[in-house]
């Protein structure tokens, strides 16, 4: 039986999460005063700490930045995010490479 605050709980543990993480690698690029967003550059260095390639790195943040600003915030991260983990449409969104292009063999996870 499953816990009927389970899916809230997940839902706040995932924002929480990628809130911290983007927010303190905000702070460490921009000198300790968060901008609230990422450019391309600096979003391709956070992919890479989530073991992104910069390839799968950039099409994340084209996916990301479809408004084309040359920056992704936190809420449209937090919306990939989002679209990643609770998305049930075939057709996916912002998130379908929110982790890299996972059909893609990888040399670190191939024995």
């Amino acid at each position: 039986m499953r816990h009927p605050m389970a899916r809230s709980r997940l839902c706040s543990t995932i924002e929480h999460l990628f809130t911290e993480f983007f927010c303190t690698f905000d702070r460490a690029v921009h000198g300790g005063e968060p901008r609230g967003h990422l450019t391309e550059p600096e979003f391709v260095a956070y992919a890479a700490l989530w073991n992104l390639s910069p390839e799968d790195a950039r099409t994340l943040f084209a996916d990301v930045d479809a408004d084309r600003t040359g920056r992704v915030t936190l809420e449209q991260y937090l919306l990939a995010a989002w679209d990643f983990y609770f998305c049930m449409d075939e057709h996916a969104g912002t998130g379908k490479n929110f982790l890299g292009v996972l059909q893609r063999k990888r040399i670190s996870l191939v024995m």
